[in-house]
């Protein structure tokens, strides 16, 4: 800590200067601002160790507790001093960066001082999933090649779960690992998180024990992003893309002729394209306008640099008539972007006002709605999925009618005007097809209400029930115990 102390005030100290000289240098910068009687405690501390380690005396055990003490003052005095921090009120929470685990990270700290070790250490955990979620994250998009272990037909389906619940844990603990300092360290917080029996006797030592180990795995993975660059090989190709300084089209800057296995390939230089924010809609307009009317065994392609190629199976390829096709193109394509832009935008309106004119309505009918449907509404946005629009009409349920979502789907499905009703996975959310009006709606709602009312009302029953009968049974426990 002096010695730190010394390189962050930047101090001029000589080539192997000792403890006792670093901290006279600390002293003397300081002036006024350091002082603590614990000086002559430190300095026989250092020097009792000197002797320890270099000629193997015994330490005199009545010291330990004076040495403890001094070190606990001499630190606390130096860091409020150099930093202004009283290192009591330092929390571990405040070196994380991200805002998500830093709350967590605070939790588990205020619960460790709470003496809570189980909140504590639940906090810990949460702390270290999210973390580990990030890492995945990064890990998983350069490992493209994670696939199932080896397929069925190979070893039988009891071999075959088994094999991939294996390589699963293998794959999560060397991922894990790589940030952990410890492995037995990863080894231990994993078990003893993964039992609910053990977290609930867990001591406050292992819960501190717990939150040191996570908050160590998180500051090293947050130190890893600072120097990680994801998709190198993507962010090399943008910066070599010749960005547009004008309002003009791209144009081309450079030709030249490959020769190919499967034939000729021309690859032609782009200058003035667009920046990053438009370039991935200009590639795609601009392929499909190369693409129209051509003949299919040619191909083309927009690299990440901003390169055009084209190739053709038959292997002959005209100049004049290639340079006025992508000429041609290039002009066309910012027109199309603009029309195309112009109609996102008029559509993204008129759904706004769609969507507004549905609420009004729905606020209008909604007594008749059944009371486990919470909301109807016309989303705004629209949604794909597997290269599918997803139906805008949406209705939200109770929490105690959302275990029957598959039940409520496939009840509306029934009625002759519903062809699709699904969960969205989103707030407690189905979603519709095709878009009813209102009254539809709510009239499709009373057709299959009462059953659903009923099925709610009976599964409220049956924890009440259950509930009674574990209270029941402990209370004849105890009698019987005499408890």
């Amino acid at each position: 800590m002096t010695h730190f102390a010394a390189t962050f005030l930047n101090l001029a100290l000589p080539n192997k200067a000792g403890f006792e000289q670093i901290m006279e240098a600390v002293k003397k910068h300081l002036g006024d601002n350091w002082s603590t009687p614990t000086w002559p405690d430190i300095r026989r501390l250092h020097r009792t160790r000197n002797l320890v380690q270099h000629e193997g005396l015994e330490v005199d055990q009545a010291n330990i507790s004076v040495w403890a003490a001094a070190t606990s003052s001499y630190t606390r005095s130096l860091v409020s001093a150099v930093w202004g921090v009283n290192i009591s009120d330092a929390a571990l929470a405040e070196a994380v960066r991200d805002a998500d685990l830093k709350g967590l990270l605070r939790n588990a700290e205020v619960n460790a001082r709470r003496n809570s070790p189980i909140e504590s250490i639940e906090y810990s955990r949460q702390a270290f999933r999210t973390a580990y979620g990030y890492w995945q994250k990064q890990y998983r998009r350069r490992m493209a090649f994670h696939r199932e272990p080896m397929r069925t037909d190979i070893v039988d389906r009891s071999a075959f779960d088994y094999l991939k619940r294996e390589i699963a844990e293998v794959d999560e603990a060397s991922v894990a690992i790589a940030f952990s300092g410890d492995p037995g360290e990863y080894v231990w917080f994993r078990d003893i998180t993964a039992n609910p029996e053990v977290v609930r006797t867990v001591t406050a030592d292992e819960a501190q024990r717990a939150l040191g180990f996570v908050f160590g795995w998180i500051v090293r993975w947050e130190s890893f992003t600072d120097s990680y660059i994801p998709d190198l090989a993507h962010r090399r190709q943008v910066e070599q893309r010749r960005v547009r300084t004008t309002h003009g089209p791209a144009h081309v800057a450079a030709a030249r002729v490959l020769r190919e296995v499967d034939g000729t390939q021309v690859e032609l230089d782009l200058i003035d394209v667009p920046d990053a924010d438009d370039y991935d809609l200009w590639r795609s307009t601009l392929l499909r306008l190369l693409k129209e009317g051509r003949q299919v065994q040619e191909w083309w392609n927009v690299t990440d640099s901003g390169k055009l190629r084209h190739g053709s199976a038959e292997g002959a390829i005209s100049a004049t008539e290639l340079a006025e096709c992508v000429s041609a193109a290039l002009l066309r394509v910012e027109v199309d972007i603009q029309a195309r832009r112009s109609e996102d935008e008029a559509s993204r309106r008129a759904r706004i006002s769609e969507a507004a004119a549905y609420g009004k309505s729905y606020e209008a009918t909604v007594s008749r709605f059944p009371s486990w449907v919470e909301k109807v509404w016309l989303a705004e946005t629209l949604e794909t999925m597997g290269g599918f629009s997803q139906s805008r009409l949406m209705f939200s349920i109770t929490e105690s009618a959302w275990p029957y979502r598959q039940t409520i789907a496939s009840s509306l499905r029934v009625d002759e005007k519903i062809e699709q009703c699904y969960p969205s996975g989103q707030e407690k959310a189905l979603r519709v097809f095709p878009q009813l009006d209102v009254m539809e709606l709510a009239s499709a709602f009373e057709g299959i209400s009462a059953d659903i009312e009923e099925m709610i009302a009976d599964g409220i029953a049956s924890k009440r029930t259950m509930e009674d009968s574990r209270q029941f049974l402990e209370s004849q426990l105890k009698e019987a115990f005499r408890l």
